[in-house]
């Protein structure tokens, strides 16, 4: 889970009726890029993810997939690429993919995270999701209420 994201967290939304599942994935160093502009050549480290059984069965038949964090999307992203969500089984690899705009995402239908450092991968990742102007407009309003940025900061739900 990221760091932000407590059992807490977690156990309220599992009472809510909606299903949770667990997926391990083994992090690597976060790579900069310097703007959308200039985003053609980034090449992303690899890394190393397991989903279980269980885990690929709730997200197979789930009529909505919420992802906890970016690398949770990342790894679920990387598996559809192989197979659709509909067929999802357990399965582990290592993955390097780069999600930017324009990217129509195959997982996912909501993200929760948090709000990362500029220039970033995971910046241009959320970027893909929600687009551009919506997290520009998020990142303005986090600044000027003092939001906390980065691992430890704070979070937003993207629907």
């Amino acid at each position: 889970m990221g760091l932000i994201h407590r059992t807490t967290r977690i156990t309220a939304t599992g009472s809510s009726g909606c299903a949770t599942g667990l997926s391990t994935w083994l992090v690597g160093k976060e790579k900069l890029a310097l703007g959308f502009e200039h985003i053609i050549d980034i090449e992303m480290h690899e890394e190393r993810y397991i989903v279980g059984d269980e885990a690929a069965s709730k997200i197979a038949s789930a009529g909505r997939v919420v992802a906890i964090v970016t690398t949770v999307v990342r790894t679920l992203e990387s598996v559809v690429r192989e197979t659709p969500r509909s067929a999802m089984s357990a399965c582990s690899d290592d993955r390097d993919i780069f999600i930017n705009p324009p990217y129509e995402f195959g997982a996912v239908d909501a993200l929760l995270t948090n709000f990362h450092l500029p220039k970033s991968t995971l910046l241009m990742l959320v970027s893909a999701f929600a687009g551009k102007n919506l997290i520009a407009e998020a990142y303005h309003q986090a600044v000027a209420k003092r939001y906390r940025f980065f691992s430890y900061g704070d979070c937003m739900l993207i629907l």
